[in-house]
C-alpha cells in the first residue's frame, strides 16, 4: 500500500493531486470518470477537457510506500509550486490541507444555493451530503464565513452545526473536536492539526520562521503568525494549555538560534545590554563622537547630553552651531603632540641586513626577495635567524 502525487495533462498544463491509494489509481480514475459525465467540481479543468477534445493523460510524480499523511501535504504543496500548477494550471489551491487560495465563484455558489431550496424537507437547510462535505470543511479549518457563503448559510448557522447542536443524529457517527472559526488561519495557514503539533515542536528545537516555511512549503508569514498565537488558537488551547509558557520558550531558543547564526555569519549579534562604563567608554573611543559643553558641564557627545538633559541630540546640535546659546559650545582638545623615543622594534621604517646585503626597509627587502614582511619582522627579532638584524649605521 502507497502514497504518492499524481499529474493529469491537458495541452501542457497540469492538475497535481494527492492519494494515499496510489497503487490502485483510485483518485485518477475518479477524476476520469467524473470528467467523462461532464460533471467535475473543478470547472477549469472540465472545460478545458471538452475544449481540446477530451484529450487528457496523466503519470504518477512520486510514490512512497512509507510516508506520512501531512508529509505527503507538504509533498503535495511543493509538487504544485514546482509544476507552476495553480497559477498556470488547473489546480484551484495551493495545495496541502484545506482550500488555501481558492475562491468560489457566483456560480458555485449559485448551485450549491439551489441543491438546497432542492431538498424534499422544506424545514431542512441542507442534505445529508451536504453536511458531511461541510464537516470536512470544517476538519480543514475552514471557517464560518468561508461555508456559509458556499452554502448560502448563514454564519450563526454554521457555528451550530461546528459545536454539534444542529444534525445531531449525523454527529453520533463522526469523530470531530470542535474548534472556533478562524477566518485568517484559511488565508495563511494551511495544515493539518497533526502538522500545527510538529511545527510547534519544531519551534521549541529552535527552527526559524524560514526554515519552517521552506520544509512545510508555507506562504511567508505563516510560521510568525503561529509563533505570536495569530493562527489556530483552539489547537494552541487544546495541545499546549501552558501555551504562555511554551511561547516564551519558543522565544529564548528562537533569540539563541537567531544570535548564533548573526555570530556564524559575522554581523553583531543585537540586544547586547551594555553597562553605562562600558557605554561612556565607547563614546571616549569613538573618533566620531564630539565633547560638547553645555552649561558649563562637559558631555562626552551629543548622545551622552541627550541621555542626561533629556533634550534630542539634534537640539542640541542646532543650539552648538547657533550664537543664541552661548551657553551650548564644542569642547575642543589640544591634539597630543609628545615625541616618544624609537624604539628597537618601533613600526617606523628601520634599515635591516639580510645575509649581509643592507636593505633601507622591511617593505623594501620584502618587495626584492619575496617574503611576507611580518615573516621578515618576526625573523629580525628571533635569535634563530643570525642572519636577519636590524642595521645601526
Amino acid at each position: 500500500m502507497s502514497k504518492g502525487i499524481y499529474a493529469l495533462e491537458i495541452n501542457g498544463r497540469y492538475y497535481i493531486g494527492k492519494d494515499t491509494v496510489i497503487h490502485n489509481q483510485k483518485r485518477i480514475r475518479d477524476h476520469l470518470l467524473l470528467l467523462n459525465k461532464g460533471e467535475h467540481y473543478n470547472t477549469h479543468l472540465q472545460r478545458a477537457y471538452i475544449k481540446y477534445n477530451k484529450e487528457i493523460t496523466w503519470f504518477i510524480v512520486e510514490e512512497h510506500a512509507d510516508i506520512s499523511n501531512v508529509e505527503l501535504s507538504i509533498l503535495e504543496r511543493k509538487i504544485i509550486k514546482q509544476f507552476d500548477s495553480f497559477t498556470n494550471g488547473y489546480n484551484m489551491t495551493l495545495g496541502g490541507e484545506g482550500m488555501y487560495g481558492y475562491t468560489w465563484s457566483e456560480e458555485q455558489k449559485k448551485k450549491g444555493s439551489e441543491r438546497i431550496q432542492g431538498e424534499k424537507n422544506p424545514n431542512a437547510k441542507i442534505t445529508k451530503e451536504e453536511f458531511l462535505d461541510i464537516v470536512e470543511l470544517l476538519i480543514t479549518g475552514k471557517s464560518n464565513r468561508f461555508i456559509g457563503e458556499l452554502f448560502d448559510l448563514n454564519d450563526r448557522y454554521v457555528s451550530l452545526i461546528r459545536h454539534k447542536r444542529r444534525y445531531r443524529h449525523l454527529w453520533q457517527h463522526i469523530e470531530y473536536d470542535a474548534v472556533k472559526s478562524n477566518d485568517v488561519a484559511e488565508l495563511l495557514g494551511n495544515v493539518s492539526e497533526q502538522e500545527f503539533q510538529i511545527i510547534i515542536e519544531k519551534m521549541l528545537e529552535g527552527y526559524t520562521n524560514r526554515e519552517i516555511e521552506d520544509e512545510h512549503e508555507l506562504p511567508g508569514g505563516t510560521a510568525s503568525r503561529i509563533r505570536n498565537k495569530k493562527l489556530y488558537l483552539s489547537w494552541w488551547e487544546k495541545h499546549y494549555p501552558d501555551y504562555d509558557e511554551v511561547i516564551k520558550r519558543i522565544a529564548e531558543v528562537h533569540s539563541k538560534k537567531i544570535s548564533e547564526i548573526q555570530i556564524l555569519s559575522g554581523q553583531k549579534a543585537k540586544g547586547i545590554k551594555r553597562s553605562p562604563a562600558t557605554k561612556e567608554t565607547m563614546r571616549k573611543t569613538n573618533g566620531k563622537s564630539k565633547a560638547v559643553m553645555i552649561d558649563g558641564k562637559e558631555y562626552s557627545s551629543m548622545m551622552h547630553a541627550e541621555e542626561v538633559i533629556g533634550i534630542n541630540r539634534k537640539v542640541i546640535a542646532k543650539r552648538v552651531l547657533s550664537d543664541v546659546y552661548p551657553n551650548y559650545t564644542r569642547v575642543i582638545k589640544a591634539p597630543d603632540i609628545t615625541c616618544q623615543p624609537l624604539q628597537p622594534n618601533d613600526r617606523k621604517s628601520k634599515a635591516i641586513r639580510i645575509d649581509g646585503i643592507v636593505y633601507e626597509s622591511m617593505s623594501q627587502a620584502s618587495r626584492e626577495l619575496g617574503i611576507d614582511r611580518k615573516t621578515i619582522a618576526g625573523r629580525v627579532m628571533s635569535p634563530s635567524f643570525e642572519n636577519y638584524e636590524l642595521f645601526d649605521e
